[in-house]
């Protein structure tokens, strides 16, 4: 929803492009047509940008976030490694 929604209410999901001055914004976020479109801007943005335009409290917040999503990535990789076998070679036709 977020997508559909940002394209047709542009004042309301990034107000902060028509009320805060150039200068301290810390992204430009393209328009663009695709899905998911502003995703490798973000990722191109420093951790000192961010240091400057978000504060202390934003930017340890974002450092938690990536790191809770390296956990859960290397954690679900080796879950499908080792459940995915188990998962196609069991069974034996079992029912219940």
């Amino acid at each position: 929803t977020y997508e559909i929604l940002s394209k047709c209410l542009p004042s309301v999901y990034s107000n902060k492009k028509y009320h805060v001055p150039k200068e301290r914004l810390v992204v430009q976020i393209p328009h663009t047509v695709f899905p998911l479109g502003w995703i490798p801007s973000v990722y191109r943005v420093s951790w000192n940008q961010i240091l400057k335009a978000g504060g202390l409290e934003a930017y340890f917040f974002l450092r938690y976030i990536r790191m809770c999503l390296q956990i859960t990535t290397v954690s679900g990789i080796w879950g499908m490694i080792i459940l995915w076998p188990v998962y196609f070679t069991g069974g034996n036709h079992a029912s219940g």
